[in-house]
């Protein structure tokens, strides 16, 4: 077998020989950017679920002001809509959080994965909106919908008169009697709750935590990631110097005896550009209990 670096193109000749731990070093940091991506659009995921639940109560907030409700099926169509919403990111939270040891082990080693365990473990032992959403990602998984009650509040931003602003809002509740008479709910997180649970504010603190393990994640990744860019970057400069050639289809390639290519890695960086871009965008979130969307 010989190992290269080539164009995928017809008639093209251009290429560099390579040894086969250079190969192997190659298609490895291919693995670890591509995982790296797999990260962020996880995370992305999950901050996604949070931004439509958010938009969702915005919506409703709006729609309060020109249709409140006036039936009993108006409240039903609005607590099941936010039912969805609540296990689509409570799902998206546990994907997140079940996959990445796995993604961790693939780019650093598995001693890493009981770093990243104990990521969740800390905002587990010493934040109460974390273990209360936990439990409730698991009583909604097996026993029941995490929302059992919709609120429409109104109030007014200063004494009644002809300058007074009406504040429009709805909030969302679990209810401590409807998840201790099913049973199976955590009894700990049972005994701190109180009668309900304002589930935007505990939300927000929740993806809060999330946010500040996905920082983490990247600190422990970090130096994994730039070391693979590196290696591919230095081999797609080192084709552009010394075949004077575009670098369009390159390729890392083992191939046979009669020329044929049996394994071939792209030499691009474009897909992990996408990464770079996710990771940017992807901010850390911080005080979201403390912020709110207006429309004034």
């Amino acid at each position: 077998m010989q190992y290269l670096i080539k164009r995928a193109a017809i008639g093209c000749k251009h290429c560099i020989k390579i040894e086969k731990n250079d190969f192997e070093a190659i298609l490895d940091s291919k693995e670890v950017l591509s995982t790296a991506l797999t990260i962020e659009e996880q995370y992305l995921l999950l901050i996604s679920n949070y931004e439509e639940l958010e938009k969702e109560l915005v919506f409703h907030a709006v729609s309060l002001t020109v249709r409140p409700p006036r039936e009993y099926k108006d409240f039903h169509r609005t607590r099941r809509v936010f039912n969805t919403r609540m296990i689509n990111l409570l799902s998206a939270c546990k994907l997140y959080a079940d996959h990445l040891p796995h993604h961790i082990k693939q780019i650093v080693d598995e001693s890493s994965c009981e770093d990243v365990k104990s990521l969740f473990s800390a905002q587990y032992d010493f934040v109460f909106e974390y273990r209360f959403m936990e439990a409730l990602r698991n009583y909604a998984q097996h026993r029941g919908f995490p929302v059992h009650k919709t609120s429409h509040r109104t109030f007014l931003t200063q004494p009644v008169s002809d300058e007074s602003n009406h504040v429009h809002v709805l909030d969302i509740f679990s209810q401590k009697e409807r998840l201790e008479d099913d049973g199976c709910f955590k009894a700990g997180v049972l005994e701190e709750m109180d009668e309900e649970v304002n589930l935007k504010h505990v939300v927000r603190r929740y993806v809060e935590c999330m946010s500040a393990i996905h920082e983490d994640v990247r600190k422990i990744i970090g130096e994994r990631i730039s070391a693979a860019r590196e290696l591919i970057d230095s081999y797609i400069e080192r084709y552009q110097r010394e075949c004077e050639a575009k670098t369009i289809g390159l390729v890392a390639a083992m191939v046979d005896e009669y020329g044929v290519s049996k394994e071939r890695v792209p030499m691009t960086l474009k897909w992990d550009d996408v990464r770079i871009e996710l990771a940017s965008s992807n901010r850390l979130l911080k005080k979201l209990s403390l912020s709110y969307a207006s429309g004034e």
